[in-house]
């Protein structure tokens, strides 16, 4: 993964990687998916699913759609202080999606769907969110502390190109990682409810988004996040 985020920092102009932001080959600045991506979900949920009992399981917690809309439009303005980098990020990075080649002691990554660019610290946010699977989410193994900070430091040493991390560093990367969680579970929740609405796959779409916006809510709390404007302060002082 930080192989391949770097090599968006390559292309990018001087400007940028002195920390002139996400602008890529001639100056061209690189829109991080996450805000059109998730307002183009938004817009295809429905106020009223075609299933009733569908209807009956999802009104109560998702309907009026506006109100989810809102509280995403309000986490990522929070995110947007973070100053997480813009990179190509592949923003699908479940377990299936990941090739280990024992052979060549290789890892590929597949289906690029949704790859495109995006913000750092999402791509590794969602990556540590699908630990949990999907068939039968088990958000217990969504990776501790420890786990977080030693495979940060490892994937800094690729991404900065030098074995020197300092733990502030880390620390920095890892605040950033556990809030774009949370945009996350919110992304895949909306899609989930449009999915419940079109998909003909047997599986349960409806139960998947309570469960990812219960994770939302339960890891929000976790991060003692409120939504004042003197702890956004706080954010951006830290960031």
């Amino acid at each position: 993964m930080a192989e391949m985020h770097r090599r968006v920092q390559v292309q990018e102009t001087p400007a940028a990687c002195n920390g002139g932001g996400g602008s890529g080959g001639g100056g061209v600045p690189h829109v991080p998916m996450l805000w059109h991506k998730t307002q183009s979900f938004f817009d295809l949920v429905p106020e009223r699913f075609s299933d009733p009992e569908k209807h009956k399981r999802v009104e109560e917690t998702f309907l009026p759609i506006k109100r989810l809309r809102d509280e995403f439009n309000e986490l990522y303005r929070r995110l947007e202080r973070l100053n997480s980098p813009v990179v190509f990020a592949h923003n699908d990075l479940l377990l299936g999606n990941i090739v280990y080649l024992e052979a060549e002691q290789r890892v590929n990554f597949i289906d690029y769907e949704y790859a495109d660019y995006n913000f750092q610290a999402f791509d590794i946010g969602n990556h540590f969110c699908e630990f949990a699977g999907v068939d039968e989410a088990d958000f217990s193994r969504y990776p501790k502390r420890d786990f977080q900070l030693a495979w940060l430091r490892v994937y800094l040493q690729e991404y900065l190109q030098r074995s020197h991390i300092t733990d502030a560093e880390v620390e920095r990367l890892y605040l950033q990682v556990n809030q774009f969680a949370l945009a996350a579970h919110m992304l895949w929740t909306v899609w989930s409810l449009i999915q419940a609405e079109h998909s003909t796959i047997d599986f349960d779409y409806a139960d998947y988004a309570h469960v990812r916006y219960a994770e939302y809510k339960k890891h929000k709390s976790i991060l003692g996040l409120s939504n004042t404007e003197e702890e956004e302060d706080n954010v951006a002082a830290a960031s």
